[in-house]
């Protein structure tokens, strides 16, 4: 990414809503949005890939899922690595990376 403006979006949408998750071996990132918000998972998928599932009806909730990958994921993480704020999401961030790609750290 090389505009600001974009980069800062997309970092501002995987602070509030992203989630930094995987099973033991494979790694992921995910944003869960209400399905009337889909062109904001349309950003995410341009800018750094990945895929959209849905829209899923669970209940009374109307929702797509946008999830990252593989090496894309490797990519996003070493962006997020100096740029993602302090705060909670940031330290659950740090944690995953400590489990899923320790190379990207220096301790």
């Amino acid at each position: 990414m090389t505009d600001d403006f974009k980069l800062g979006f997309v970092i501002g949408i995987i602070a509030g809503e992203g989630s930094f998750t995987g099973d033991h071996r494979t790694p992921a990132l995910q944003v869960k949005m209400h399905a009337r918000d889909i062109a904001l998972l349309e950003t995410l998928r341009v800018q750094l890939g990945g895929k959209i599932y849905g829209p899923y009806t669970h209940g009374d909730r109307y929702y797509c899922l946008w999830i990252l990958r593989g090496e894309e994921l490797r990519q996003a993480a070493e962006l997020f690595l100096n740029r993602l704020p302090d705060g909670h999401k940031r330290t659950q961030f740090m944690e995953w990376v400590r489990k899923y790609y320790k190379e990207l750290i220096a301790e």
